[in-house]
């Protein structure tokens, strides 16, 4: 038989294409979001290897999925949907310290912490003159600062007061943190996208790439997002970032039709490269609308699909969910 469900429909981009042959050397490559050996360490070359690692983060499990279960599902936007225990936790609001999705979180937003503290602790000291050529240094180092204070976003908004790493431990006794308060996680967020905002470009060559408005938008949503959010600095900001080259599409379904990449309107876009692979993964989302049991999973609700309804929202709704059949 066949049931009628309803599917969200996820759409992802990216920013770093990975080329990889048939060599039987393959399986053997050191995965491109970590960064280690004293050459990232000495060289302009290096250091690009560095913040190209940072920004591996953005292809990790909570980008790719948790990070839209964690928001529809506990909104109330989806359900869980499939057969996962920890999704459905989540859904049901009884997570547990077993939880893998909780662990993997986690553990994933603080590897991409490290990898973005290495960048702001090691680029300052490359005696490298190539580094400096058209502001390169500076630009490294506020595109890792930047990405240091998304992924404490990411973080505080979850749980709350975490622990603020801001180097490398060198001890047991660093590595054993306590809470910072949320307002600290909150102070040290704006602390780290103020010292950014004059250090990165302005335009890019693609959409992936750390720019000015994209630290705008940021530090609006921050502002915003704060327990007492301070209004003033959401416009400040919100306005530069309007402001700041973009401009409206022809219609809000073209955000997401596959045919709009990378357009006028965007802001940050990480474009997963092909299926397989670590920069394809984000194309696992597809596997939710093109005939595999995956639309089974994150399913909206009947009360998202009413309110659209109530509103005659036909645009939003139809650009938002999809519906498909799916074979038991």
């Amino acid at each position: 038989m066949k049931l009628k469900i309803y599917s969200l429909v996820a759409a992802a981009a990216l920013t770093i294409t990975l080329q990889s042959g048939c060599k039987k050397d393959f399986l053997d490559k050191q995965p491109f979001n970590q960064v280690t050996g004293d050459v990232a360490f000495t060289t302009a070359a290096g250091a690009e290897k560095l913040i190209s690692g940072a920004y591996g983060g953005m292809y990790n499990d909570y980008h790719i999925w948790d990070y839209m279960v964690n928001g529809d599902v506990t909104a109330d936007n989806a359900y869980a949907g499939g057969d996962n225990p920890a999704n459905i936790q989540i859904d049901l609001f009884t997570t547990n310290s077993t939880n893998g999705n909780v662990g993997r979180d986690w553990s994933g937003l603080y590897s991409n912490i490290k990898n973005t503290n290495e960048v702001l602790e090691n680029v300052p000291n490359i005696q490298d003159q190539a580094l400096d050529a058209n502001g390169r240094r500076s630009q490294i180092l506020g595109e890792a600062s930047t990405l240091r204070a998304y992924f404490y976003f990411h973080l505080v908004r979850l749980w709350g007061g975490v622990p603020l790493v801001l180097k490398s431990p060198t001890s047991l006794e660093e590595m054993q943190k306590s809470r910072s308060s949320v307002d600290e996680v909150y102070a040290q967020i704006i602390k780290d996208l103020e010292y950014a905002l004059p250090l990165v470009r302005t335009t890019a060559p693609n959409k992936g790439i750390i720019t000015k408005g994209i630290v705008n938008a940021l530090l609006a949503k921050v502002y915003a997002s704060k327990p007492t959010p301070d209004w003033t600095k959401v416009q400040q900001y919100a306005d530069a970032t309007i402001n700041g080259g973009y401009s409206l599409i022809g219609s809000f379904d073209q955000l997401f039709d596959g045919a709009h990449k990378n357009n006028s309107e965007a802001i940050w876009e990480m474009q997963y490269d092909g299926w397989g692979g670590p920069s394809g993964r984000g194309n696992w989302m597809t596997g939710v609308i093109v005939g595999t049991g995956w639309k089974r999973f994150c399913t909206p609700t009947n009360d998202l699909v009413a309110a659209f309804d109530a509103e005659g929202d036909v645009i939003r709704k139809n650009s938002s969910i999809s519906f498909r059949n799916v074979a038991t």
